[in-house]
């Protein structure tokens, strides 16, 4: 009956019932749009990033992340792949070995990331031969190099053309070799375009003088992955206390995630300043709400309604406005962020040449995740609960008779 009523009486006022849900649904649908827009930068930031060369997981020699060094590289046996298999069987092991070397060609030259790689495996994690501007994709037993966009155009390097690589190798052997680049492709970060190059895992392991060597062994995951329980079985099954280190995305590069987390503080600040805003409109709208209507409640109470029913009636009716206004929200959040979620937004001219400039890919990412859509939704619920504690408490203090001569 109640139940009954307060939705009756939510709609004899339409006017400011409709406000109300306007800005409910208006807070939620900014908290969503906001939401959804810097979450999935992060995570395309992320997946750029981590997934293209750091990796979710990542086992490597103990002491190389402190000197990242060839010397300090992981023998790579059929027995220590067996080893880690068996802990992460759902997710595969990519070896890579990566350092640095001065690439040449003509009279232009670039210190330049080398990453050697299993061309098939990484192709089928990272689909780099879908990135591929131009020319074919390197296979294993190939004496020839994947080159980033970039870092081809800074070298003035083609398709087919000798690239000359100029390092030092494991134990101060000499590293240096010629490779044809076969293809050139446009990697998704600005960074890593600029400067990484791809060789075949046994081309780079002989260039290096690293026969059967690795730096790396990447688990491949994504973001939405256990990491942290991967990263807990390898660190109890190896050897950490001498041989081998286990570290999470975080841990390798500290710098992005307190970017990010800093970066969601202030998103969070904003929301804070959004809520107060909404919620003293949300507020007048129930003291307009109390006092329009002291009449009703001080004739509801002379003919017999208890003070606590008429209490319960007028929080039901505050709690339904904001459901309504949340749902309002969500319901035209849904449809703009799942289109741009599918149609990522991509920046041209000199925004684009800003976000380049600022390391970041040129392109606006949102994320469609119910959680984010539940969550504002709730803390509207939440918001108007303590808003309404103080038209609850007029109520509790009505005198009948100066209510009814109002």
């Amino acid at each position: 009956m109640f139940l009954r009523l307060a939705w009756r009486n939510i709609w004899r006022n339409k006017r400011r019932t409709m406000i109300t849900l306007a800005a409910i649904g208006f807070a939620v649908l900014m908290a969503v749009i906001f939401t959804s827009y810097s979450e999935g930068s992060y995570q395309r930031m992320v997946d750029n990033m981590v997934g293209q060369s750091l990796g979710y997981v990542q086992i490597h020699k103990k002491g190389f992340w402190e000197e990242k060094t060839v010397d300090n590289t992981l023998a790579y046996s059929p027995e220590v792949a067996e080893q880690i298999k068996a802990e992460v069987a759902d997710y595969p092991i990519v070896p890579r070995l990566e350092s640095f070397a001065l690439a040449a060609y003509h009279q232009r030259t670039r210190a330049t990331m080398v990453m050697g790689v299993d061309p098939q495996l990484e192709d089928d994690i990272t689909k780099l031969s879908s990135r591929l501007a131009d020319g074919q994709m390197i296979e294993a037993g190939d004496e020839a190099a994947l080159m980033a966009e970039g870092l081809a155009e800074y070298l003035g390097i083609g398709v087919g053309d000798t690239l000359v690589l100029i390092g030092q190798g494991y134990h101060g052997a000499n590293a240096a070799g010629k490779f044809v680049v076969k293809g050139i492709i446009d990697l998704p970060s600005p960074e890593l375009n600029k400067q990484l190059l791809y060789l075949p895992l046994g081309a780079a392991q002989y260039l290096y003088a690293a026969e059967d060597r690795v730096t790396s062994l990447t688990v491949h995951m994504s973001a939405k992955d256990p990491i942290m329980q991967v990263q807990e079985q390898l660190q109890q099954s190896l050897d950490t206390a001498n041989t081998f280190e286990v570290m999470n995305w975080t841990e390798l590069s500290p710098e992005m995630y307190q970017s990010i987390e800093m970066d969601r503080a202030s998103r969070d600040i904003m929301f804070i300043l959004l809520y107060v805003i909404i919620g003293f409109s949300i507020y007048g709208t129930f003291l307009m709400m109390t006092k329009e209507r002291s009449y009703e409640f001080g004739v509801s109470i002379a003919i017999g309604m208890k003070r606590r029913q008429l209490m319960l009636t007028v929080l039901m009716e505050i709690v339904m406005m904001a459901i309504l206004g949340a749902l309002v929200g969500i319901l035209v959040a849904m449809p703009i962020t799942g289109y741009f979620t599918l149609n990522p937004i991509e920046m041209t001219g000199d925004m684009a040449a800003m976000y380049e400039q600022y390391g970041f890919e040129p392109i606006v990412v949102f994320a469609f995740v119910p959680e984010y859509f539940i969550q504002q939704g709730v803390i509207v619920v939440i918001m108007a609960l303590i808003l309404s504690i103080s038209p609850l408490r007029i109520i509790s203090r009505t005198k009948v008779i100066q209510a009814m001569r109002a």
